[in-house]
């Protein structure tokens, strides 16, 4: 009798176990908090959903699965007004939507936010300033003089052509003070009628400082060393040492006087005066006229990213070489740039440019060739990058 007594009970035992394992699914109903559920789902329910006799369980919220991911955050009980909503009867057509969408395959917003995808996309993204706008600069204060760029040139013509790789080692414009370095290259086609060599370098160590000293008053000052020679010579005659100073006064937002000077160190021209006068912010949005000797520009921006401009300047230099009998001299190139061109910023801050221009009243002079050399005058194509 005991042994059947107990194989019934174990007999009882197992048929409720798989009663209620192959129980059919159920919606879960929430019920007030503090009253237990009338009916249970399956087992795997319980496990990957809810708790029955917890309805305002956090497993309502974040599935198990999430919640046991690796740096998961921390487990939070819901707040009484949470809570009080979630004891509300739910409509078991909407109470099984919720449990899919709280899924974390298909529905990512119930994780964490560090497990968030747009989360993950950021992680070691590069941090860019904020674009530059090529309008809204052309409304600001003149404060700079002289900036980065580097570019290519190319003069088309047989009578001193030149192909140079320019590297300008100011200062980008959003710096106030540094120590920069720089090499530029020179390659020279012609003329026949004058000794030039073939390459001529420009190598500089350059400090520029510029500040706002308050709403009236701004400086942009610099000082260098620098070699100009072919390398066939001692170079001691290349030896330059250009610098500027430049202030300006800010007499309105829209009307900016400069004034200065600009220490070039060539034989053509030791120093040259710095003066004029910026106008910006005008009744035409987007032109700026910085009427300022020797480097005039009158700009307008089309809109944010694309501005043209209208540019002169004083080019050419000094140079220590090695004539074609072995001695040393120094030739002084002199020529005038006027130029045409288009500008287009990056969201880097970085400005790409593309010119058109005309060289003229060129000139070649030497300290033991005696005379001025005329060369011809010839059309320019510059492109590269201002900072």
């Amino acid at each position: 009798l005991m042994e059947t007594a107990v194989a019934s009970r174990v007999s009882a035992i197992i048929t409720l176990f798989l009663a209620v394992y192959f129980h059919p699914a159920n919606p879960v109903v929430a019920q007030p908090v503090g009253q237990p559920n009338e009916e249970f789902g399956t087992l795997w329910e319980f496990v990957d959903q809810s708790t029955p006799d917890e309805s305002a369980s956090l497993y309502q919220t974040t599935s198990p699965n999430a919640l046991f991911q690796q740096d998961a955050a921390p487990r939070r009980l819901p707040s009484a007004p949470v809570a009080t909503e979630i004891s509300k009867p739910v409509d078991p057509l909407q109470t099984q939507h919720d449990t899919t969408t709280a899924d974390p395959a298909s529905a990512p917003d119930t994780l964490p936010p560090r497990h968030q995808p747009q989360t993950k996309l950021q992680i070691g993204k590069r941090i860019h300033t904020a674009p530059l706008d090529l309008r809204e600069s052309s409304q600001e204060p003149w404060r700079v003089y002289r900036s980065k760029e580097s570019s290519i040139l190319w003069a088309a013509t047989d009578d001193a052509g030149w192909t140079s790789l320019i590297n300008a080692p100011y200062l980008p414009r959003e710096k106030t003070s540094g120590l920069r370095a720089s090499v530029s290259i020179h390659w020279l086609n012609g003329p026949g009628s004058v000794p030039l060599p073939p390459r001529l370098y420009d190598m500089l160590l350059f400090y520029q400082r510029r500040e706002t000293l308050n709403e009236y008053l701004s400086y942009d000052i610099a000082a260098s060393a620098g070699l100009y020679t072919d390398f066939e010579d001692s170079a001691r005659e290349g030896l330059r040492f250009p610098a500027h100073a430049v202030g300006a006064f800010h007499v309105t937002p829209e009307l900016d006087v400069v004034f200065g000077a600009d220490f070039l160190d060539r034989d053509d021209f030791t120093a040259l005066p710095v003066f004029g006068v910026s106008i910006q912010d005008t009744a035409i949005r987007g032109l700026r006229m910085e009427l300022i000797f020797p480097r005039p520009r009158i700009e307008y921006a089309w809109n944010s990213e694309t501005r043209s401009y209208l540019s002169g300047n004083l080019a050419g230099g000094t140079w220590d070489i090695e004539m074609p009998d072995s001695t040393g001299d120094v030739v002084t190139i002199t020529e005038y740039k006027l130029a045409i061109g288009v500008e287009t910023a990056d969201e880097d801050g970085q400005v790409g440019f593309a010119e058109i221009g005309w060289l003229f009243n060129r000139t070649a002079e030497y300290r033991i060739l005696p005379g001025s050399h005329e060369l011809g005058n010839t059309l320019m194509l510059q492109s590269g990058t201002r900072y």
